[in-house]
C-alpha cells in the first residue's frame, strides 16, 4: 500500500502539525515497510518551496537519526486550478501512484475531487469544525468527497454528525488525537532544577496570560522554564512581571531543547481558559501535556473538555477550575512541596503516555486506511 500525506506546513519546520504529520508518517511507514508499502508526504506552503533534504528532515523530526527507507518528503504545495505537489503533477491523468490519500486542511477541495475522479479515496484529518462561511463551505466540499475521517477529538465529532447528518456518520472514522515519543526513562529528581514548566503558544487563548499572576502566587524563588513563542511574550518578558519569572522565559527554542528542559522539570502548567477560544475548550489535544507525561513532569492542567479527554483527575494530573487563579496556584504549590504525589502522577502519566507514541497513533490510522482503501466487496 502506498500512502501520500498532504499538507501546507513547511517542512522542515516546528509547527505542531508539520511533526505530528512527519512522525506519523514516519510510524506508519515502519509498520508498512515489511509488506512492501511506502508513504510519501507532500508538505509546504507552494511550489516553490524548497525540495528538502533527507538529512534536513531527519534532523529536525528524528533526532538526526534515519527517516525509514520507504518515507519520501516533498516540499511545496499548491491548491489552485493547476495543482503541484513537490514537483508531482496531481490531476485524472497524472496523478501519483497512491492507493490511499490522508489530508488536513481545507484548501484542497479540489485535490480530493480530482482525487475521487481517480478512484483514489481519501481521509480527512480534521481538528476542528469551521467557523466561517467560507470555511464551512470548503468544509462541506472536502467531507463530502472523503471516503473516510480521521478526528482529533470526540467535540470534533459530535460537532460534525450534529452538522452533516447520518450522511457523515456512516462514514468510516477513527478519534486520533495527538501524539508524542516513547516514555522517557525517569531522571533522578536531583536532576530536576526547574519548578514549573510552560511549553507551547505564548497567547491567551492559551491561557499564557495567566502565568505572571502565577509566578506572583509562588514562592519568590521558584525556578521557571516558559518556552515558546506569541503576543504574549513581550508581557512575560517584561519589568511588570515577576523577576523569577522574567528570569525563565527563553522565548522559542529547538525541539531538542524544550525537550532537554521537560527532563529537568518537577511541575508542567496546562493553563487553558475558558470562553476565549472554542477551539481550546474543545477542539485541541494538548500535546504539551502528552511530552510532560513523556518526560515525568507532573501536570496541572484547566478542567475543560479538550483536557478532559486525556487528563484524570488525581490519576495521572491535577484538573483546576479554569480561569481560577487561586486554584491553580494552590495546586502548584501543593505538588512542588509533595515530591511523592508528585512521582505518583508522573509514573501514571508516562504509563498513560505510552498509549499516544506514534506506532499506536500509526496502528490506528493504518486500520483505517486499510478500511476506506478496500474497494466495496473487496
Amino acid at each position: 500500500m502506498h500512502v501520500l500525506f498532504l499538507h501546507s506546513s513547511a517542512v522542515p519546520g516546528t509547527a505542531a502539525a508539520s511533526i505530528q504529520i512527519l512522525r506519523t508518517a514516519a510510524a506508519l511507514a515502519e509498520r508498512l515497510a515489511p509488506s512492501g508499502g511506502r508513504v510519501t508526504v507532500c508538505a509546504g506552503p507552494g511550489d516553490d518551496a524548497p525540495q528538502p533534504s533527507r538529512d534536513a528532515v531527519a534532523a529536525a523530526y528524528f533526532d538526526g537519526g534515519a527517516m525509514p527507507e520507504n518515507l519520501t518528503v516533498h516540499g511545496g504545495v499548491r491548491t489552485g486550478r493547476r495543482v503541484a505537489m513537490g514537483g508531482l503533477p496531481l490531476s485524472t491523468r497524472g496523478l501519483p501512484p497512491v492507493d490511499v490519500a490522508v489530508v488536513r486542511g481545507l484548501g484542497y477541495a479540489r485535490v480530493i475531487a480530482r482525487m475521487r475522479r481517480a478512484r483514489v479515496p481519501v481521509v480527512l484529518e480534521l481538528h476542528r469544525v469551521a467557523d466561517t462561511l467560507r470555511r464551512r463551505l470548503a468544509e462541506a466540499a472536502c467531507a463530502r468527497r472523503s471516503s473516510g475521517y480521521a478526528l482529533l477529538t470526540p467535540a470534533v465529532k459530535e460537532d460534525l454528525v450534529a452538522r452533516y447528518g447520518r450522511r457523515f456518520a456512516a462514514r468510516p472514522q477513527v478519534l486520533l488525537p495527538s501524539g508524542v515519543g516513547p516514555p522517557l526513562a525517569p531522571e533522578p529528581e536531583v536532576a530536576r532544577d526547574i519548578d514549573v514548566i510552560y511549553a507551547g503558544k505564548l497567547e491567551p487563548r492559551k491561557g499564557t496570560d495567566r502565568l505572571p499572576a502565577l509566578a506572583a502566587a509562588l514562592p519568590a524563588d521558584t525556578a521557571w522554564g516558559v518556552f515558546g513563542d506569541g503576543p504574549d511574550l513581550a508581557a512575560l518578558q517584561g519589568e511588570a512581571a515577576p523577576a523569577a519569572l522574567r528570569a525563565g522565559v527563553r522565548g522559542r527554542v529547538s525541539p531538542a531543547a524544550v525537550a532537554a528542559a521537560m527532563s529537568r522539570a518537577r511541575v508542567g502548567v496546562c493553563p487553558l481558559p475558558a470562553r476565549v477560544s472554542a477551539v481550546s475548550e474543545r477542539y485541541t489535544s494538548p500535546m504539551k501535556i502528552l511530552e510532560m507525561w513523556r518526560h515525568g513532569v507532573a501536570v496541572v492542567a484547566s478542567d475543560l473538555p479538550s483536557v478532559r479527554n486525556l487528563v484524570s483527575d488525581g490519576v495521572d494530573g491535577v484538573l483546576v477550575p479554569p480561569d481560577d487563579g487561586a486554584a491553580l496556584a494552590a495546586a502548584v504549590a501543593a505538588l512542588l512541596t509533595d515530591a511523592s504525589r508528585r512521582a505518583r502522577l508522573a509514573d501514571a502519566g508516562r504509563r498513560r503516555a505510552a498509549a499516544f507514541a506514534w506506532p499506536a497513533r500509526a496502528s490506528t490510522l493504518d486500520g483505517l486506511l486499510r478500511q476506506v482503501a478496500v474497494p466495496p466487496g473487496g
